[in-house]
């Protein structure tokens, strides 16, 4: 009798390949990667080490296809979100000394580096697919599943709407203070939009025991993104023994 895996494979050769598929890495792994990295900074590590690392993070974005300018304005955005942070380290102090003055940059600097590899995140992968790809595998349960993509899908639906409301202000010419008060409408959308898919995700009927989904894609990794990951990833440690050692 063939076994469950050998079945499932056999079974995922037949579908069409999801767009997942067609990336450089796979965005599984670009996951995976971004984890590492997120916990390799809370580590004790050289400075210089955590900006090779955000470099590298940078070079897989643009790998992944975004562009440079995209890139570099990101920067710019985890700069000023996190410069407030030096500055309340610098001046909320009882002392500055040395010493204070190298902890507020160590902060800066590790809290810039993840915020930038954090905006950079939300082009390099896409997490809906992460999701098919973790229930294809049988990683994730149909109720948790859904929910995910039901969440994911909300703030794509969200940022739609919020567009459509302040076009539709800045038409009507309304001014700052009626401006502000289109947050009630977007309170609304989002109300509904929570019961509707409330509603949706017990009308499916989801349980432990309901049957396993069946997919049109293949959202599984080729062999060639998991030879490209293990290249990156390999890298990525030379880098860190070239640094720390």
């Amino acid at each position: 009798m063939m076994d469950t895996a050998r079945f499932n494979t056999l079974r995922l050769n037949t579908h069409s390949n999801a767009p997942i598929r067609s990336r450089p890495l796979h965005d599984a792994h670009v996951l995976g990667i971004l984890m590492l990295f997120f916990i390799g900074v809370a580590l004790p590590m050289a400075w210089h080490t955590v900006v090779v690392l955000a470099l590298a993070l940078a070079i897989l974005a643009r790998i992944q296809g975004m562009t440079w300018r995209s890139i570099v304005i990101r920067l710019g955005l985890a700069l000023l979100l996190s410069w407030s942070i030096w500055l309340w380290n610098m001046v909320f102090v009882a002392e500055r000394t040395p010493d204070t003055i190298h902890k507020a940059n160590q902060i800066l600097l590790r809290v810039t580096t993840m915020t930038w590899v954090a905006l950079m995140s939300g082009k390099m992968l896409n997490l809906r697919d992460v999701v098919s790809f973790a229930l294809q595998r049988g990683w994730l349960s149909m109720n948790i599943a859904y929910a995910l993509q039901l969440g994911f899908g909300s703030i794509e639906l969200m940022r739609a709407e919020i567009r459509r409301i302040i076009l539709s202000a800045t038409l009507r010419g309304l001014n700052w203070r009626e401006k502000f008060l289109q947050w009630l409408p977007i309170l609304i959308f989002a109300l509904r939009h929570a019961t509707r898919g409330a509603m949706s995700l017990r009308a499916r009927g989801l349980h432990a025991s309901s049957a396993r989904k069946t997919f049109y894609y293949n959202y599984q990794s080729t062999r060639a993104q998991k030879r490209h990951a293990w290249v990156f990833l390999i890298t990525l440690v030379i880098l860190i023994l070239m640094n720390e050692i």
